[in-house]
């Protein structure tokens, strides 16, 4: 059996997904896989002119399956090679969006990673949601094995398309390794206590809801300010438009994996109110990090967080208030005690190696 992992993520993302593709290529790198690159299949990453052409092709590309008129033929590969499907060779997707753009076998395995944009349509791009759809149809067409991310993300694949049980496996994703070695970094140094939020600015995050709890709380007039770290996404002017007009909410923008091992290590509360997520590795980090969180009841946070987390309706802004209060009110013994169990939860059920050993028996298996 041939293995080749899909790395055409990594052109175009540089969030989670980026981190996890190259943690996937070194998890089977004894077993020698071929990397593919939308459409092109490589031994070694491609050199920085190959990757420029093949991000441009692939916009191109995504761009016109998004309008209803992809046709390979007018995609210009220029001088990059496009090897054809092996003899016994397994590909496996990290994302469904790219077998669109490939052959797909029943042998073959595929990530999902939520189902967004079938269920909360709104929270997205119109050219995105008619992306995904023709993705799932054609998932749900070939029935290659299914890996989600969460339980949460399974059933819901399941109750959305019928997709058969028995071709999914859930494989939980893990506290990532760079913030793990920022483990002991010096705090941030911030004028004012924070509650943090990490997450890209997109209406299904919920940040409006977030910003609301925190002007109901009144912890603006107790000094503490809200600090909102993530890039642009679908939904930002609102949101950015809010935070001008909240006191305290301060947009801090990307942030580093090393400034954000600090920004993670000097917060006094994490709030995830998410609507939706399909795992939520930010509440993962925090908790690693031992900062006290709130999260949604929604989606699979509750899944991460397990009972070491105070969890609210996402439109329950007076809930969420209280509970940041609450965790305001904590004293360094109650905060040392919970960061202890936070961690242990988290090391106990998201270690990397729990991860690796889990998706190589799901690929290889």
């Amino acid at each position: 059996m041939t293995l080749t992992l899909d790395m055409s993520p990594t052109l175009i993302n540089r969030t989670a997904v980026f981190n996890i593709c190259n943690d996937i290529a070194r998890i089977f790198a004894d077993v020698d896989p071929w990397l593919y690159y939308f459409g092109v299949t490589v031994k070694q990453a491609p050199v920085a002119e190959e990757a420029d052409t093949l991000k441009g092709i692939l916009f191109q590309a995504l761009s016109m399956a998004g309008e209803g008129r992809f046709d390979e033929s007018r995609l210009n590969f220029g001088n990059v090679l496009r090897p054809s499907r092996k003899d016994g060779e397994r590909r496996f997707f990290i994302d469904p969006l790219y077998i669109l753009f490939s052959d797909l076998y029943p042998t073959d395995i595929v990530t999902v990673l939520d189902v967004s944009t079938v269920t909360q349509p709104e929270w997205h791009s119109p050219a995105v949601v008619a992306l995904y759809a023709k993705a799932f149809e054609k998932l749900c067409q070939v029935q290659p094995k299914v890996v989600t991310i969460s339980d949460n993300t399974a059933y819901t694949f399941y109750a959305n398309y019928g997709f058969p049980l028995d071709r999914m496996r859930t494989v939980h994703l893990y506290s990532p390794g760079h913030l793990r070695d920022g483990l002991g970094a010096p705090p941030l140094h911030a004028v004012k206590p924070y509650f943090l939020f990490v997450g890209s600015l997109e209406a299904r995050k919920n940040i409006l809801g977030a910003m609301h709890a925190f002007r109901c709380s009144g912890l603006h007039e107790r000094g503490y300010q809200l600090l909102v770290v993530g890039g642009r996404g679908h939904g930002a002017p609102e949101i950015t438009q809010l935070a001008e007009n909240t006191p305290g909410v301060t947009l801090y923008g990307y942030a580093s994996n090393e400034d954000l091992c600090s920004i993670y290590a000097g917060a006094t509360g994490f709030l995830y109110p998410s609507y939706l997520e399909g795992f939520g590795v930010p509440l993962l980090e925090a908790m690693m990090y031992g900062v006290p969180s709130i999260a949604s009841t929604t989606g699979a946070c509750p899944e991460v967080g397990g009972p070491h987390v105070a969890y609210c309706d996402p439109d329950d802004h007076e809930g969420m208030a209280e509970a940041m209060l609450h965790i305001a009110a904590m004293d360094p013994q109650a905060r040392t005690a919970l960061a202890t169990n936070m961690r242990g939860w988290v090391n106990d059920r998201f270690s990397f190696d729990a991860f690796a050993a889990n998706i190589r028996d799901a690929v290889l298996g």
